[in-house]
Parts: C-alpha cells; structure tokens; sequence
C-alpha cells in the first residue's frame, strides 16, 4: 500500500506548485516547500520518514524521494 499520494500541479516558466499531499493512515504530512524552483513534502509515521522532493531542472521534473527509518 502507498504511503502517500503526492501531486505535483502546474508549471509555470520556472515555477513548480504543489497541488496536492495526502499521507496515508498512521502517517503525518509537513508540506516544507509549496512553489518556487523546487516542491518538498515530508511523510512520517512512528517508524518511517519518506521526504519526497521535486525539482525543476530546464523545465523538466526532477523526483527524489528519500527513504529512512526513524
């Protein structure tokens, strides 16, 4: 089952906006970027964190998602 369910919305030139970020059950969300060259939100749960960001790198989409226990 996923964890999470992470949106990223529009691009506008160099601007990404977060659109939508939904933690599953027994998981927090702490949105820590919403707009600008680059999109954070962080996932966590008593034992997880996933910190998934998205960049902007020449109008392409970049994903990182981290993975760690906590």
């Amino acid at each position: 089952a996923a964890l999470a369910d992470f949106t990223v919305g529009d691009v506008d030139g160099d601007t990404l906006t977060l659109v939508a970020s939904t933690a599953a059950a027994g998981f927090t969300t702490e949105v820590r970027h919403s707009s600008g060259g680059h999109v954070e939100v962080r996932f966590e749960s008593d034992a997880h964190r996933t910190d998934a960001r998205v960049d902007l790198v020449n109008g392409t989409m970049t994903n990182n998602f981290t993975e760690s226990p906590r």
